[in-house]
């Protein structure tokens, strides 16, 4: 449960029960029952058109996780989900596979669409999510990754990439750096420029022992 600094009022709560089996070979599947209330204080829009309106929403929903064993080279995370979603009703499915290239090189990905529907304002909308990581452990010090992340309701791609240099226990050293861009068909009023956000960050930290 979550509550606003503003007005003491509700942000966010959530309750989900839920059933899990594993088995021995690392297979995973598990069932889930969501109770939902969000507070929206002010209208935020989902898509283009499709606004989440001032108010106190009550809903629930259910999914349902597989996930084969991640001890194979090639594994995969599916989810299924569908419910109430404040004044409408949301299904969504989302797969996440994952590829050990090598004990150096892994390559994985998300894929998730949401379809959403609000029935007394006639209005729905379709989320599609893509994103893909790639992450490569030179040694035991230095380990590197690269993210992208695509949504079609912004049409907008963030990039990440995180070099991170381990030489002891206790002191590490980042690089980081960053893109936020949207995806320009032309027809965009006005014309995006190239990026929107682009971030360069050295980070270190020491742990002292006392």
């Amino acid at each position: 449960r979550y509550t606003r600094i503003e007005d003491g009022g509700l942000e966010s709560m959530s309750i989900e029960p839920s059933w899990e089996m594993n088995t021995k070979k690392g297979a995973r599947m598990e069932l889930g029952l969501e109770y939902s209330e969000e507070g929206v204080l002010f209208p935020y829009p989902l898509a283009d058109g499709v606004f989440m309106q001032p108010g106190m929403y009550k809903f629930m929903s259910g999914n349902i996780m597989m996930m084969t064993p991640m001890s194979k080279p090639f594994s995969t995370t599916l989810r299924i989900g569908a419910g109430e979603y404040y004044d409408g009703w949301n299904t969504s499915i989302s797969v996440m596979p994952v590829y050990n290239v090598s004990s150096s090189l892994q390559l994985s990905g998300t894929y998730m669409f949401n379809h959403i529907e609000f029935p007394d304002r006639s209005q729905k909308v379709d989320i599609h999510s893509a994103s893909a990581r790639a992450t490569i452990m030179l040694n035991t010090k230095l380990l590197a990754s690269l993210f992208v992340q695509y949504v079609n309701t912004t049409d907008e791609l963030v990039g990440n990439f995180r070099l991170r240099y381990n030489p002891r226990e206790g002191n590490d050293f980042y690089l980081v750096f960053n893109e936020y861009r949207g995806i320009d068909d032309g027809t965009n009023i006005p014309v995006y420029p190239d990026y929107f956000n682009r971030t360069i960050m050295l980070k270190y930290t020491h742990t002292f022992i006392f």
